[in-house]
């Protein structure tokens, strides 16, 4: 499998009637775009573009990133997943507890006994990187998305909130349960800031220790194949923003280093990483050397070692 972006845009042949369906259709085609324009734009610069390595992968020229649309629909991977068992009576990351939380903060019970905070978490998984595609917080006024020269960090979740906010406005009608959509999803996008310090979930925001989690740990598992490229992606976007990590091991085991600070319960954390283990057949655990891992060296140089294991992984 290569890269999305040498994948058609995402069809919209068949009729998609459902709000939330149309949003994460559109989300999708947002990403699907800048991911384009980048790999334009690295045929055009290489081997540099926007201060991204361009790296030749056996006459293919490829600028890995990490805010991707294969990042997006992996994470909507482990979201479909969590609902389908939540749905089978199986709910490992207490997403009742949370809901209660909820309920206490914001007396949302219709909302909750309906099922559309499972529409929140669609829309939190296909929107929460939105913000990373643009300097604005709007879209055009026909609905467009003006896209920056490269993926964005600084203010992205606050950009992304306001955006999916006016995806809602758009697609969903008038009424109290849009408005407590908007706020729930909001909340959800602004709970994946990266914060892995071990607070307490009594101190922070319901939802936001399986929304870190999902975001953070699962899609690494979903993205299956492909993580090698996605970890690529990691030191490529680091390096343009100056955030300098010397050792390979600094960027390739950070899973096992977050899960430890977010869910410090070795019997929770046994159990998350087997859920997460379930979402693809190749697993985020790569057969590097010791050696390799804790060479101390310019990170920009594991970009093309990654890549071939990338294309050697089945």
């Amino acid at each position: 499998m290569n890269d999305v972006v040498d994948q058609p845009a995402p069809t919209e042949d068949e009729v998609v009637t459902r709000p939330v369906e149309r949003i994460i259709q559109q989300a999708y085609l947002f990403h699907w775009g800048l991911d384009v324009q980048i790999r334009n734009d690295a045929i055009d610069a290489y081997p540099d573009v926007n201060g991204m390595i361009v790296v030749d992968d056996n006459g293919v020229l490829e600028c890995p990133t990490y805010h991707n649309l294969d990042h997006i629909q992996s994470v909507m991977t482990v979201v479909e997943k969590t609902i389908e068992e939540y749905d089978d009576g199986i709910d490992l990351f207490g997403l009742d507890d949370e809901l209660l939380r909820t309920l206490i903060r914001d007396e949302l019970e219709k909302f909750i006994s309906s099922g559309a905070w499972k529409d929140g978490l669609r829309l939190f998984a296909a929107g929460h990187d939105l913000g990373n595609l643009t300097h604005t917080r709007s879209l055009t006024q026909d609905g467009s998305l003006i896209f920056a020269e490269m993926y964005l960090e600084e203010g992205a979740e606050e950009r992304s909130a306001s955006i999916i906010s006016e995806l809602i406005d758009r697609n969903y009608p008038e009424g109290l349960q849009k408005e407590i959509l908007k706020t729930y999803t909001k909340d959800l996008i602004m709970n994946s800031i990266y914060d892995t310090n071990g607070h307490a979930r009594e101190e922070k925001q319901p939802m936001w220790e399986y929304i870190q989690l999902v975001d953070q740990i699962g899609s690494a598992y979903a993205i299956g194949s492909q993580y090698p490229r996605m970890v690529a992606g990691v030191i490529n976007e680091f390096q343009r923003r100056g955030k300098i990590l010397p050792r390979l091991r600094d960027y390739v085991l950070f899973i096992m280093e977050d899960i430890n600070k977010l869910v410090p319960d070795r019997v929770s954390q046994s159990a998350y990483l087997i859920f997460f283990s379930s979402l693809s057949e190749s697993s985020p655990i790569l057969d590097i050397s010791d050696e390799v891992l804790n060479e101390e060296t310019d990170p920009r140089k594991h970009i093309p070692f990654l890549l071939s294991l990338t294309s050697s992984r089945p």
